[in-house]
């Protein structure tokens, strides 16, 4: 099942994507912060490192 992400601001970002994956708020602050996008990129080269906006 899909949701809307809302990314006008900060906090709307944060609250959909935590509705969305059926957490709170804090729990996905908690992920995000601990995530090492250097050791994610690294262990696969595949993932596109650039975007387009």
């Amino acid at each position: 099942m899909g949701f809307v992400l809302h990314c006008s601001g900060r906090d709307n970002t944060l609250i959909t994507f935590s509705k969305g994956f059926g957490c709170t708020v804090p729990e996905l602050e908690i992920v995000l912060l601990d995530t090492d996008l250097e050791k994610v990129f690294t262990a696969d080269p595949y993932i596109p490192k650039t975007a387009s906006v």
